[in-house]
């Protein structure tokens, strides 16, 4: 199959979906949680409820079970869990402890190591105007968290560079394995094994971790839940249609949303200006590379 730079309606719409998930999960972590007795158990408790959520969303479509009979997929998936499980602990970490506008904006830098990973790992090509692009996100994303002189460094901040890295790799393996497997099942199996994997990290507690958590955020861990599980399902859909160096960038664009909610909801007004400036620099980067690289 030959993948473009131009991305089609149908992925159109399917992105937009990521953009919109994407964005009103961080926005109910930031505004409807309430602090958490245990953020392991927190995130345990999300993958759980996306693995779940993802179960009924197939039992109500017509798709087959496609499962592939070669290991090299499956290792390629448990390497896919592994990180995830990670990332999904970095990711809530982040939008607990620094304000979503600056992690919003950081996350594009990820955009890079998916460039760059994806040259080598998937034979992408990389053009001048990629790197143009490229380099428009790494400078908003660097006005963004800059103060005087000096750069903001907190634990959250510090959660989503990291993250950046990891979901770089992860988003690579799961464009290069993911076809071999329906949609469906890559995901259930990955939430699921992430989930079952930070309950085992727990220990001995973990029943009443978890109970104590759920207790605490009650519903709103299922809301989250479901938004991953439709973030997974249509992004694993639209790399049907394109490459993961055009997709990640184009799905980047919820930092305009999340942004603009930071901003005039949450009043998040520490470096206006900068969030501002910063956001418009890194969508001119994701919008050139999404249609011009």
């Amino acid at each position: 199959m030959v993948y473009t730079h131009h991305i089609s309606p149908l992925a159109f719409l399917y992105i937009s979906i990521t953009i919109l998930m994407s964005s009103l999960w961080r926005i109910i972590v930031r505004t409807k949680t309430k602090p958490t007795t245990n953020d392991l158990a927190f995130s345990a408790i999300i993958d759980g409820s996306a693995a779940l959520i993802t179960i009924v969303f197939f039992l109500f479509s017509r798709h087959d079970l496609t499962i592939p009979t070669s290991i090299y997929p499956w290792i390629g998936l448990a390497a896919s869990i592994a990180l995830s499980t990670v990332g999904d602990y970095l990711i809530l970490v982040s939008s607990k402890y620094a304000d979503i506008a600056d992690t919003s904006i950081l996350l594009p830098l990820s955009n890079l190591w998916v460039a760059l990973i994806a040259t080598f790992m998937l034979g992408e090509h990389i053009t001048p105007h990629k790197w143009i692009a490229i380099g428009c996100i790494v400078i908003g994303s660097m006005i963004t968290v800059a103060k005087g002189k000096r750069f903001l460094i907190n634990k959250g901040i510090i959660a989503i560079l990291i993250y950046g890295i990891i979901s770089a790799v992860m988003v690579n393996i799961d464009k290069g394995v993911s076809s071999h497997f329906s949609i469906f099942v890559y995901t259930a199996i990955a939430y699921g094994t992430s989930s079952l994997l930070m309950m085992i990290i727990l220990g001995k507690h973990r029943r009443i971790l978890l109970h104590t958590e759920w207790n605490n955020q009650k519903w709103w861990l299922v809301v989250i839940g479901a938004t991953w599980s439709i973030f997974s399902l249509m992004i694993l859909s639209v790399y049907k249609f394109s490459d993961v160096s055009t997709v990640i960038p184009f799905m980047r664009l919820f930092i305009v949303i999340v942004t603009g909610y930071s901003l005039i909801f949450l009043r998040e007004r520490d470096r206006k200006w900068q969030k501002i400036i910063g956001s418009i620099i890194v969508t001119v980067g994701a919008i050139l590379l999404a249609y011009v690289g």
